[in-house]
């Protein structure tokens, strides 16, 4: 027969060895977070932040064409570079930044002519990538020396660092300030806040970068339209989906009736402010939320999901912001 206390053994070693590989958090607990998903019809996709502090790092296979991300080493190196903004005293307080969020308005910019040519799904993965920002706020956990970066995602406009996200991951309550960070892991302060619409959930912000790759807009693709969409959904950096236009509505928010664009590609909490391009490479909106359809609620709880709406933020919307006054 064999003896129980040895068979136990490797048992408990293996048991210890999956627990230990599978933690994600550091010691100091920084990350937690309550990622339930309440029932309600309509959830911004973006999230808090999570704690670490490494160097980015992104290996690329040659051969294959792969480009394989780290997604821990991606958030290590976010809270590494952030610490080091605040420590310098390299940042724009929060304070001021939220005050320019409470002011609507317009900014005409010089902004890329959209293109016409399409290209593949691959082709387009990498011609626009590196548009793709991670934005996010800043904050302290409380229990540890470092700062975090809660992120989200957004899309550079112009090369001279001009950003675009949503108006719903700027305005953090818990926030020492905001920053935009680039694939090849830079992390830059955001400076200013341009413009801002709490109803459309858009802002456009300047951060100190330049020598970008700005992605061109253009407005109300028909329905029908390839759309794709990169962002970071939780962490997931860098993630590319397919789908296309399905629908275009008007909602009533904040007592404004605003322009919403639905899509069929995924995305997910953290995605927020993430673009959204035609088969040409031209944005066409900005991941805004989801609102979940489910069939029956029993005891005041959804049940039985039948359909999730991916709304999103038109192009038009920035469009109209971005022009000149007539």
């Amino acid at each position: 027969m064999v003896d129980r206390k040895l068979w136990l053994a490797p048992t408990l070693i293996s048991a210890l060895l999956l627990a230990a590989s599978s933690q994600t958090l550091r010691d100091c607990g920084c990350a937690t977070f309550d990622w339930a998903q309440r029932p309600v019809a309509e959830e911004p996709v973006s999230h808090g932040g999570i704690d670490v502090s490494e160097p980015l790092v992104c290996q690329h296979d040659p051969e294959s064409q792969a480009e394989t991300f780290d997604d821990r080493q991606i958030m290590l190196g976010l809270d590494r570079r952030a610490t080091q903004l605040i420590e310098d005293e390299s940042f724009t307080p929060m304070d001021e930044l939220r005050a320019q969020l409470a002011s609507e308005g317009r900014r005409a910019l010089d902004l890329p002519a959209a293109r016409d040519t399409p290209m593949s799904a691959s082709e387009l993965f990498v011609s626009r990538a590196d548009s793709v920002l991670i934005v996010g706020h800043v904050y302290d956990c409380g229990r540890c020396d470092g700062w975090h970066v809660g992120p989200s995602s957004g899309v550079v406009l112009s090369p001279d660092g001009i950003g675009a996200t949503n108006y719903h991951v700027l305005d953090q309550e818990n926030a020492k300030t905001l920053v935009a960070g680039t694939r090849d892991g830079d992390l830059y302060p955001i400076r200013e806040v341009l413009v801002a619409s709490k109803a459309d959930d858009l802002a456009i912000f300047r951060f100190e970068a330049a020598g970008l790759t700005a992605a061109p807009l253009r407005a109300d693709s028909p329905i029908g339209t390839p759309a794709w969409v990169i962002s970071h959904p939780s962490r997931r950096f860098y993630t590319f989906t397919d789908g296309m236009v399905s629908r275009y509505y008007q909602a009533r928010r904040d007592g404004q009736v605003v322009p919403i664009l639905t899509i069929t590609a995924d995305y997910a909490r953290g995605s927020s402010g993430g673009p959204v391009f035609d088969e040409a490479g031209n944005v066409i909106g900005l991941v805004s939320r989801t609102e979940s359809l489910y069939y029956s609620v029993e005891d005041r709880i959804q049940r039985n999901l039948q359909m999730v709406f991916k709304q999103c933020v038109p192009a038009r919307s920035l469009l109209v912001r971005l022009a000149p006054d007539s």
